[in-house]
């Protein structure tokens, strides 16, 4: 658990602001999208700084991935940064959403 925090913090110092993030970041996301250590992933605050690393449309995506991972597991989180972290999350994908959003994209967000 504790290795996972300090890579995400050492990918987040070495990745630059301006430029756009490295395809393999993408694969690391997916892989802690998917992977089992996801409270782990968020009880750290390096996951939002790492969402801010993507351009918004993909930052939106990966936060549609990550909240359908967690919506299958069925984990209940007791813990209040667990809870502002899947929040933080969630408005990500809200506020992707305007009155313009085809209602299939509506329907996808809101699943």
């Amino acid at each position: 658990d504790r290795e996972v925090a300090v890579l995400l913090a050492d990918v987040i110092k070495h990745v630059p602001a301006d430029a756009p993030p490295p395809p393999q970041l993408e694969d690391l996301v997916s892989t802690l999208v998917q992977s089992q250590t996801a409270k782990t992933v968020l009880a750290s605050d390096h996951v939002l700084k790492l969402l801010d690393v993507f351009r918004p449309h993909r930052k939106v995506e990966i936060a549609k991935e990550f909240l359908k991972a967690q919506a299958a597991s069925a984990t209940v989180f007791a813990d209040p940064v667990l809870v502002h972290a899947v929040l933080e999350i969630g408005r990500v994908a809200h506020d992707s959403l305007d009155s313009l959003s085809p209602d299939g994209e509506r329907r996808h967000v809101a699943a």
